[in-house]
C-alpha cells in the first residue's frame, strides 16, 4: 500500500496512523524524506508510535538514516483481523516532517 503524510512546522497532530496487511511477528519502521538524518531528527522532536493503538515507549532506533525503526521484532497478541496499525504523533514543537514509507516486514 501507498500512503504519505506531510505535518507542518511547530503543529502538533493527534496519531496518524497507517494500516499494513495483518501480520503476527515482524519489524515495524516509519521514514521520512527531510535529509539524510531524518530519521535522528524525528526522535529528537520526540515522536511517538504506537502499534494496534498501544504506546510503544522502548526500543526506538535510527536506521537507514530516514527511518526510525519503532521495534526490531513485534509479536501481536492473539490473533489480527484486518490491518496492522501503526501510529506515530508528533509534538507541536517540532519541524515539517513527511512521512515517506510505512516499513512491515
Amino acid at each position: 500500500r501507498c500512503a504519505g503524510f506531510q505535518k507542518g512546522k511547530n503543529v502538533a497532530t493527534r496519531r496518524l496512523t497507517f494500516g499494513l496487511p495483518a501480520m503476527q511477528t515482524g519489524f515495524v519502521a516509519m521514514c521520512c524524506s527531510e535529509g539524510a538524518d531524518c530519521g535522528k531528527k524525528m526522535l529528537q522532536a520526540g515522536v511517538e508510535f504506537a502499534l494496534q493503538n498501544v504506546t510503544v515507549t522502548t526500543g526506538y532506533e535510527e536506521i537507514f538514516g530516514k527511518c526510525v525503526q519503532v521495534q526490531a521484532r513485534w509479536q501481536a497478541e492473539g490473533k489480527i483481523d484486518g490491518d496492522l496499525e501503526v501510529s506515530i504523533k508528533f509534538p507541536k514543537d517540532s519541524e515539517t516532517f513527511t512521512i515517506s514509507h510505512v516499513i512491515g516486514l
